[in-house]
C-alpha cells in the first residue's frame, strides 16, 4: 500500500508476530483519536517473514526503498540476537515479542517465561508430571517460554524429559507431528502444553485424532486466544497475550518516534492472562 492521494506522508509499516496479532494491531492503529497524533495519510504494509531471516532481509529492503515512516517489527531469532544489524536500521522501529538489546529500540512485550512458568503450573496443580512442551525453534520468545517452563518443573520437583521437550519451527504442522510422535512413545505425555498458536492448532489436532481422552487422559493448554479455543470439545485453556494493547502501544510508541527520533527508549512489559477453559481438567 502507498500513501493516500494528497498527501505527502510515507507509509506505516507493520511486520506483526502472528496473524492473531496483526487484526488488532491494524484496528489499534486505525483508532486514530487514541494515538497521540492522527494517522491520517499512512497506510499499512504487512510482511510475514515466517521466522525466515532471508524472508525478512528481503521485506526489510523492500520497506527500506519504500521509504516507510516506521516499522512495528517481531525479528526472527537471528535479527533478534545480532546487535549490530539491528542497529543498522535506519529508520523509526518498535520491537514487539521479542527480546533485544535495552538501547536499540523501544519494545513491546509480556514476561513470557512468566507466562509459560503460570501455565505449566496451571497443568501441574492437575496432577500433571509427564508434561510435554513445544516450543517454537527460532526465536527468543520460544527460548524465554521453553525456560519458564523448565523453572515450573524444577519448583514441583519435576525432571524434563527430553523425549516430551520439543524445539520446532513454529507451524501448525510442526506441533501436529510432535504431539504424534510423543503419544506413540511407551511412555506418553498426560499433559501437552503449546508455546504459540499455529503449534497449539496442530498439537491439539493430533490429540484429538489419538483418541486419548482431553482432559482425562491428557490435558492440554496452549498460548495464544484464538477464534478456534473456546468452539472446540474440550473448549481449550490459553495464555492470552493482550494483542490489542500490544498494538495500540506499538502504534503510539511508533508515531511518537517518528516525531521525536531522539527521545529516551521505551521498553513496556504488559500483562498476560490466563483463560481457564475444560482442556486442563477444569470442570
Amino acid at each position: 500500500m502507498r500513501p493516500s492521494r494528497g498527501h505527502d506522508r510515507h507509509p506505516f509499516a507493520s511486520q506483526p508476530v502472528t496473524v492473531y496479532t496483526f487484526p488488532h494491531m491494524r484496528i489499534a492503529a486505525d483508532h486514530r483519536s487514541q494515538l497521540p497524533r492522527p494517522l491520517a495519510g499512512f497506510a499499512v504494509f504487512l510482511c510475514n517473514t515466517d521466522e525466515d531471516p532471508e524472508k525478512e532481509a528481503l521485506y526489510l529492503r523492500h520497506l527500506a526503498d519504500e521509504n516507510v515512516a516506521g516499522i512495528i517489527f517481531a525479528p526472527t531469532g537471528r535479527m533478534a540476537r545480532d546487535s549490530e544489524k539491528m542497529s543498522e536500521l535506519s529508520m523509526p522501529l518498535v520491537v514487539i515479542d521479542r527480546a533485544i538489546g535495552k538501547e536499540l529500540a523501544d519494545t513491546v512485550v509480556i514476561d513470557n517465561a512468566q507466562a509459560a512458568f503460570d501455565l505449566t503450573e496451571h497443568l501441574i496443580s492437575h496432577g500433571r508430571t509427564r508434561i510435554a512442551g513445544i516450543f517454537g525453534a527460532q526465536s527468543s520468545t520460544g527460548q524465554e517460554r521453553r525456560k519458564g517452563f523448565l523453572m515450573a518443573l524444577q519448583k514441583h520437583g519435576l525432571t524434563e524429559k527430553k523425549k516430551l521437550v520439543h524445539s520446532v519451527p513454529p507451524r501448525e504442522e510442526e506441533g501436529y507431528k510432535a504431539v504424534r510422535e510423543m503419544l506413540s512413545l511407551p511412555e506418553p505425555p498426560d499433559a501437552i502444553l503449546a508455546s504459540n498458536g499455529l503449534l497449539g492448532l496442530g498439537a491439539y489436532r493430533a490429540l484429538m485424532e489419538s483418541g486419548k481422552k482431553c482432559p482425562e487422559e491428557v490435558s492440554f493448554a496452549a498460548f495464544d486466544e484464538a477464534a478456534w479455543t473456546s468452539l472446540v470439545k474440550p473448549s481449550v485453556t490459553v495464555l492470552e497475550q493482550p494483542t490489542y494493547e500490544i498494538g495500540s502501544t506499538a502504534a503510539s510508541l511508533l508515531l511518537m518516534r517518528i516525531e521525536d527520533p531522539k527521545r529516551s527508549i521505551r521498553q513496556v512489559q504488559l500483562k498476560h492472562n490466563l483463560l481457564i477453559r475444560h482442556s486442563c481438567g477444569c470442570a
